[in-house]
């Protein structure tokens, strides 16, 4: 992203703030959120061939990141990065997403499929 900006001549910035599966760095993920013009979260899980999951929502409880960020920034952008269904609960505070490209503007608007 920072490559991308400083060819384009943009001065705007990019913090980067990774948050493991502890939350030890949720603090300072919620920090960046609040002082961001914009915040991208990018969320998934990875599912393997021939093995179920225990369940379609997102691991390790990266929905409680996703409300957490956008509720400290309203203009929250959640990127799903999945190979298989996935399901996402609806952080009050995240409007609206998108799936294979499309728009979605109803209740399974975050309900995704990889």
């Amino acid at each position: 992203m920072r490559q991308v900006l400083a060819q384009a001549k943009s001065p705007a910035t990019a913090t980067l703030t990774v948050v493991a599966d502890d939350r030890n760095d949720l603090a300072a993920a919620v920090d960046a959120a609040c002082s961001a013009d914009v915040v991208i979260v990018l969320a998934g899980t990875i599912a393997e061939e021939g093995r179920d999951r225990p369940s379609i929502a997102l691991a390790n409880g990266q929905d409680s990141i996703i409300a957490a960020v956008a509720a400290a920034n309203r203009r929250t952008i959640v990127v799903l990065r999945d190979n298989a269904s996935t399901l996402v609960a609806r952080a009050g505070t995240v409007h609206d997403g998108a799936h294979d490209g499309r728009p979605a503007r109803d209740e399974s608007s975050l309900r995704c499929l990889g």
